[in-house]
């Protein structure tokens, strides 16, 4: 059981465990007052949780957050997981096992907020388990393609589509964006002051913006303790950080 400061998580069933990926993804995602959220590839529900927990402080209309994920064991702990979560007023998750490929093909359902911590090793060793190869390499379960396909369909023209990524992941991501979906932020994640660059988080959205904001943060300082600015972003979610 992985344990924030406002709710716990099981997670040794789903295909992707609880990490520093997609807690800074969900610290880094500008709610606002979106009202119709979707998490793409949920595993145990992290994302659609930390995002519901940020609409904790806020006074919003009713707002709905759906997780899909394509692996069983995942959207049943999901479900389990969503059976404790404290509940916040105004605000319902739910979890369903489904493909984004066949939710924008299925349905005319849109969301104006969507948000993803996506498969994204091709040509690296693939890993023992089948969970674990569903949760990061999209070969034959999400491309790159098919997501930035999907994300066109299901986003409203005003929404905002955010995902996290490793660094040439991205620039493979971005290149295939290009005059179909258009940067809105841009953050560089550097794991240590002292390391180069090793996550992106990008939003985009379908109505060029022309300038976007980009940033920069990293993890931890040069002796290995969390930042400032990394216990800042993340002290909504976690007790304390050492």
């Amino acid at each position: 059981m992985f344990r924030f400061k406002n709710f716990s998580l099981s997670h040794h069933r789903s295909t992707l465990k609880i990490g520093t990926d997609s807690v800074l993804l969900s610290a880094l995602v500008p709610i606002g007052h979106k009202t119709n959220i979707l998490d793409i590839g949920t595993g145990c529900g992290i994302i659609a949780f930390c995002l519901a927990d940020k609409h904790r402080k806020l006074t919003i209309p009713p707002t709905q957050i759906l997780g899909i994920d394509i692996d069983k064991d995942s959207i049943k702990e999901a479900d389990e997981n969503n059976s404790t979560f404290p509940p916040i007023q105004n605000l319902s998750v739910n979890f369903r096992k489904e493909s984004v490929q066949d939710l924008a093909q299925n349905g005319d359902q849109t969301f104006d907020l969507i948000v993803s911590n996506p498969p994204y090793f091709s040509a690296s060793l693939k890993p023992a388990t089948a969970s674990l190869e569903k949760s990061k390499h999209r070969d034959d379960n999400l491309s790159f393609q098919d997501l930035i396909n999907s994300i066109i369909q299901l986003l409203d023209n005003n929404g905002e589509f955010y995902l996290i990524l490793p660094v040439a992941e991205f620039a493979e991501f971005e290149k295939l964006t290009r005059n179909r979906l258009f940067l809105k932020y841009y953050c560089q994640i550097h794991p240590k002051k002292n390391k180069p660059v090793n996550r992106i988080v990008a939003g985009f959205q379908k109505i060029f913006v022309g300038n976007f904001t980009e940033t920069t943060l990293a993890i931890r300082d040069e002796t290995g303790n969390y930042t400032k600015e990394y216990r800042q972003l993340t002290e909504e979610f976690y007790w304390n950080l050492k």
